[in-house]
């Protein structure tokens, strides 16, 4: 059984808990918070960023960035899958219909902005909204996935503009890592997530955290 190394499980432990921080105070910020029923984001509902089957594949993806076949990338790809076909938000994003409420898509677009600010090593990124107004054909891919989605991500740049930015740097690590802004029940959800999470791969994976 091909199973990731704890350092990379570490890394993607912590850069889905900066994207979770990060997406949690611009949605509690804008009022985004009232039709997902899975937050906080990403860390909580049916194949969450901190259930097994999705930190096994994206965490061995981080010894693999450069190879595009074989049985890693295959489950890398899976692990997504596993995330974006189970979880509200991505199906109301990536499976839009006229039916589709705004505020829904309003947070796709949002979770789409501050993925490209986070400087992940499996994915595009900017340094700032005017950068990736600058590229966003480019960088959102609008011919493949759907120039629908640019609008969206526009107003959200616009809006991201208002308020300061949360500063995601600040969280180093797994434990003791401060709230950047959320609401204290917000942070405390995140914390407990973490806990047991981090339990679960001591007791269940055999993980040395």
């Amino acid at each position: 059984m091909i199973l990731p190394r704890e350092e990379c499980v570490k890394r993607w432990l912590l850069e889905s808990s900066r994207h979770c921080s990060q997406m949690m105070y611009y949605v509690e910020g804008f009022g985004l918070d009232k039709r997902d029923p899975e937050l906080p984001h990403d860390i909580v509902g049916p194949y969450s960023k901190f259930d097994w089957p999705v930190i096994k594949g994206c965490s061995l993806g981080y010894d693999n960035l450069d190879h595009h076949d074989g049985d890693i990338y295959r489950m890398t790809l899976e692990s997504v899958a596993f995330h974006t076909k189970n979880q509200y938000h991505h199906q109301k994003w990536e499976g839009h219909s006229a039916e589709t409420a705004e505020d829904d898509l309003r947070f796709g677009a949002l979770d789409t902005i501050c993925a490209l600010l986070e400087h992940r090593p499996y994915y595009k990124s900017v340094d700032s909204l005017e950068e990736l107004e600058d590229n966003i054909l480019t960088l959102v891919d609008g011919g493949k996935n759907g120039y629908w989605k640019l609008p969206w991500i526009r107003q959200m740049i616009g809006l991201m503009k208002t308020v300061e930015r949360p500063k995601i740097e600040r969280i180093t690590g797994l434990l003791g890592f401060p709230n950047i802004g959320v609401r204290p029940e917000t942070y405390e959800r995140i914390v407990e997530r973490m806990g047991e999470t981090l339990r679960m791969l001591r007791d269940e994976k055999g993980y040395d955290n």
